[in-house]
């Protein structure tokens, strides 16, 4: 009796770490996508017009980070990637303020989505 239970514990063990590493690889390909340089643009600001940056995502450990270069050079710490129904939300502090825009792969090399739920984005990788 001891011994199947113990055979039990043992192929219940086995399952569940093969789910937790299947769940893993799966984070782990949808991050690969979005890895790389993008050319962005946010359309139609108020003030400003359209703005142009680049956007480096880097991945480590299943996660996702990156930097903004805007225009003029200066860099923007992305501060809190997300994957949510297959959408990044991207999180970062722009001119003292806090922003992001939500987007997603719409072909192998062009992302679209939203800054701030109210501004058109459009990104190709580069």
């Amino acid at each position: 009796m001891k011994f199947k239970v113990l055979t039990g514990i043992v192929i219940l063990g086995s399952l569940f770490l093969l789910i937790s590493c299947n769940n893993a690889f799966q984070k782990n390909s949808i991050h690969s996508e979005y890895v790389g340089s993008w050319e962005m643009e946010i359309k139609e600001l108020p003030k400003v017009g359209d703005v142009h940056f680049i956007m480096n995502l880097q991945e480590k450990d299943f996660s996702l980070s990156g930097i903004i270069i805007e225009e003029d050079g200066d860099t923007v710490r992305l501060n809190k990637i997300i994957i949510e129904d297959e959408y990044l939300n991207i999180k970062y502090n722009w001119a003292d303020n806090d922003v992001g825009f939500k987007i997603k792969k719409v072909d192998k090399d062009i992302i679209e989505g939203s800054f701030m739920r109210l501004y058109d984005v459009f990104g190709k990788k580069i």
